[in-house]
């Protein structure tokens, strides 16, 4: 969620990644990178979690859910990384700069997370902005969007 309406960006931003391999991914150490051309702009994950194979973990700007809109966030990322609505650039990578997938967007729509349509859940097909929708299943919080579950299909 880039531009949530129903609460302040600075509580209800949120992200998943999505373990498509077959075999667990420790994400001790694993980083994310919030700017393609800013070195500073990174988070190294400091968790114990491993991802299973084909679960989803939520990384966002606040755990409590009374103010987050709702959302189960399972990593709490720092103030200083912000999703920018009129576009950005998100990354996954090794500790040594590997990258293992990342995403970029134009206009976030507001209200709705982007949603990436099923069908294209690999890490090639997903950095196609044309394969992201806005999602339509309604949170607690009245906006939209499939925080730690599967994707609402794209039209």
């Amino acid at each position: 969620m880039v531009n949530p309406d129903a609460t302040s960006d600075s509580f209800a931003e949120w992200f998943e990644v999505w373990n498509a391999a077959s075999f667990p991914i420790p994400l001790a150490g694993l980083v994310v990178r919030e700017d393609v051309s800013d070195t500073v702009a990174v988070v190294t994950l400091d968790t114990a979690d491993v991802l299973a194979p084909g679960a989803y973990y939520v990384l966002g700007k606040s755990t409590d859910t009374s103010v987050n809109g709702g959302v189960a966030v399972q990593y709490l990322l720092p103030a200083s990384l912000s999703l920018t609505n009129t576009g950005d650039y998100l990354s996954l990578e090794t500790s040594s700069g590997l990258i293992l997938d990342s995403t970029q967007w134009g206009e976030a729509p507001q209200g709705a997370s982007l949603s990436l349509d099923p069908e294209f859940m690999d890490a090639s097909s997903n950095d196609d902005d044309s394969h992201y929708c806005a999602a339509v299943t309604l949170l607690a919080s009245g906006d939209t969007g499939t925080p730690g579950a599967s994707n609402d299909a794209c039209p």
